[in-house]
């Protein structure tokens, strides 16, 4: 049960929160003041805090200010009836979740609370400069269950469901599943927020992410690409009705393999995999081991520890592809070593020195990530120059 502190004057509309808000299954204590408030939660942290702007004495941003003394972990709300476009920076640079802008609604009000709570385990913030593709390659990669709200000017919003990191379904006006995601991949520019996964979502794409993405951008290259027509040139891919990868019909003797230059089939190594097996044993708090190709995210080796991995063989090859593939898909140039941190597990990938494999490793927490460098490291040569 997450627990709630209501910072407001106005006792009427404190209780009436208060009912309210306990009706919704929250723990809720409330104060009318910014020093009886911090006393409170000095005793008691709270996991939310909704305080009004004006307090009669020192107001909410005093609050917001003093907040992370007394309990850091604490997320703020702000309410305000007539707030000022600085008042919402300051209160924003102060780390506020949100700003509820009163008379506020009850969904309003519990959609702010639930992303506060969401926040407990990530940033929160403001980013600039990514695509809605970094966007969505970041959260599968991290394998998050979020809603990805994406806002054009006179718009209404549209929105992409993350669960586990792939996309289950997709909303944009008239559109939704994957026509909706085709929609939002063309737009060229917009806001960009997430929320918890919205509750009630029915799935209307079970694609494979990494299928899917590829299958959206080759009909939008399709229709978009030197002004062509959409009938000019048949789709690389398409995603059928039940959102699965279907290959359309050839036509004219077209060669889709020799198009999208992929490789054929590759059998997985046997040396590779006993390397990767090794790397397990020898790493403390190793859970799982894969060498990949980074051009086509061909998995070449695989080996987890006996009673499964957070990451399967699928998103070690699409990690593999999407952080070393190219010149980086991330737009930040060639990597070389990535490290990235999940809820509970840490994931370190290494280029190899034929710049053509990567190594992913996947550890638990218990290792801090000096040392699991350190380790993954000393096992490099397993790998390099594998033997049965």
């Amino acid at each position: 049960m997450a627990s709630l502190f209501i910072v407001e004057d106005d006792s009427h509309f404190r209780s009436v929160l208060t009912r309210d808000l306990e009706g919704h299954g929250f723990q809720v204590a409330s104060a009318s003041s910014v020093h009886s408030a911090l006393a409170a939660l000095a005793r008691h942290p709270a996991d939310v805090v909704l305080t009004d702007l004006w307090l009669g004495g020192p107001d909410g941003l005093d609050l917001l200010k003093m907040l992370p003394r007394v309990s850091r972990r604490t997320r703020p709300i702000l309410m305000s009836a007539n707030a000022s476009a600085r008042d919402h920076q300051v209160a924003t640079e102060l780390g506020a979740i949100d700003i509820l802008i009163k008379p506020f609604t009850q969904t309003e009000l519990l959609r702010s609370i639930h992303k506060a709570i969401d926040c407990e385990t990530g940033f929160q913030g403001s980013v600039h400069g990514l695509s809605l593709i970094d966007m969505a390659q970041m959260f599968h990669l991290s394998q998050r269950s979020v809603t990805l709200v994406v806002t054009t000017a006179g718009l209404p919003p549209s929105k992409i469901h993350f669960r586990r990191g792939e996309i289950v379904d997709a909303s944009h006006g008239a559109l939704d599943g994957c026509d909706a995601l085709r929609a939002l991949l063309a737009t060229s520019s917009g806001t960009l927020q997430t929320t918890g996964l919205e509750d009630g979502i029915v799935q209307s794409i079970d694609a494979p992410f990494d299928h899917l993405l590829l299958a959206s951008l080759s009909r939008l290259d399709e229709e978009l690409h030197d002004g062509r027509a959409p009938g000019d040139m048949p789709a690389l891919f398409d995603v059928g009705d039940d959102g699965e990868l279907v290959a359309p019909p050839a036509r004219g003797g077209l060669d889709l393999a020799a198009l999208l230059d992929l490789p054929p089939a590759a059998a997985r190594d046997g040396a590779i995999e006993a390397a990767c097996r090794r790397v397990v044993e020898a790493v403390d708090g190793a859970l799982a081991c894969a060498v990949v190709g980074v051009e086509h995210g061909v998995l070449l080796g695989y080996h987890q520890r006996s009673g499964g991995a957070p990451l399967s063989e699928d998103a070690c090859a699409a990690a593999g592809r999407e952080l070393f593939g190219g010149a980086g898909r991330l737009a930040v140039g060639r990597l070389h070593e990535v490290q990235l941190t999940a809820t509970d597990h840490h994931l370190f990938g290494k280029l190899l020195a034929d710049r053509e494999r990567a190594l992913i490793l996947v550890t638990d927490r218990t290792i801090s990530v000096g040392l699991g460098w350190a380790l993954l490291r000393s096992q490099i040569g397993l790998v390099e120059r594998p033997t049965p």
